[in-house]
C-alpha cells in the first residue's frame, strides 16, 4: 500500500473519529442542560413542598396544636377546631408536578404526609362535633346526659393526639428526607457527566493516536 492510499486512509480515520467527537461533545452538553434543568425543576419543587407544609404546620400550631400539646394526658380536648380555609391549595394545584420528582419513595412520603394531615383535620372536625354536643347538652339537658356527652369527648382525646403526634413525626421525617435529597442531588447528577467525561477522553486518545 503505498503512501498516499495511506494517508488516505488514516485522513478518512481523522474524519470520522472528529465527527464521532462532535456527536459525544453536542450530546454531552445537551444531556447536561437537560440534567441541570430538571434538577432545578426538581429542587424548586421540593423547596416549594416544604415551604408548604411548615406553614400548614404553623397555622395548625398557632390555632390549636399548642393548646392540645399543654392539656394534660387524660384532659379531654374541649376545643373546637375546623378549618376555616383550604390547606391543600397548593397539593391540589400542583400533584401533576409530583412527576417531577425522580424517587418513588419520596413521591409516596408526600402523598403520605398530606393525606395524614387530612386525618388531623377531619379528627378534629369530629372532635369539635363532640365537644359541641357536649356544651349544648349543658344548656338544655340533663346531668346525666351531659357526663355522656362530656365522657365522649374525653375518651376521644387519645386517639386525636395520636394522630397529632404522628403528623408532626411525618412533617419532621418528610423535611430531613428532602433535605437529604436536595444536598446529594449534585452528586449523583454529577457521576452521569463524568461518564459522559470519559467517552470524550478516550475519543480524543483514538484521536491523537490516529
Amino acid at each position: 500500500m503505498d503512501s498516499s492510499m495511506i494517508s488516505a486512509f488514516v485522513g478518512a480515520i481523522t474524519g470520522g473519529l472528529i465527527a464521532l467527537l462532535g456527536v459525544f461533545w453536542t450530546h454531552h452538553l445537551s444531556t447536561k442542560a437537560t440534567i441541570k434543568s430538571n434538577r432545578e425543576e426538581e429542587r424548586e419543587f421540593l423547596i416549594s413542598i416544604q415551604d408548604d407544609i411548615s406553614c400548614l404546620s404553623h397555622i395548625y400550631n398557632q390555632s390549636v396544636g399548642k393548646n392540645l400539646e399543654a392539656l394534660d394526658k387524660n384532659e379531654g380536648a374541649f376545643l373546637n377546631y375546623i378549618a376555616a380555609q383550604d390547606y391543600f391549595a397548593f397539593y391540589h394545584g400542583n400533584i401533576t408536578e409530583l412527576k417531577k420528582v425522580k424517587s418513588f419513595y419520596i413521591r409516596i412520603q408526600i402523598n403520605h404526609t398530606y393525606t395524614l394531615i387530612k386525618s388531623l383535620l377531619d379528627s378534629w372536625a369530629i372532635n369539635s362535633k363532640l365537644n359541641s354536643d357536649y356544651e349544648e347538652s349543658i344548656k338544655y339537658q340533663s346531668e346525666e346526659t351531659q357526663n355522656r356527652h362530656k365522657k365522649l369527648v374525653n375518651e376521644y382525646a387519645e386517639p386525636l393526639r395520636e394522630i397529632h403526634d404522628q403528623v408532626l413525626l411525618r412533617i419532621n421525617q418528610l423535611n430531613k428526607l428532602i433535605d437529604h435529597e436536595l444536598n446529594t442531588k449534585y452528586l449523583k447528577d454529577g457521576s452521569n457527566l463524568r461518564i459522559y467525561k470519559a467517552i470524550l477522553i478516550i475519543t480524543l486518545c483514538l484521536l491523537i493516536a490516529a
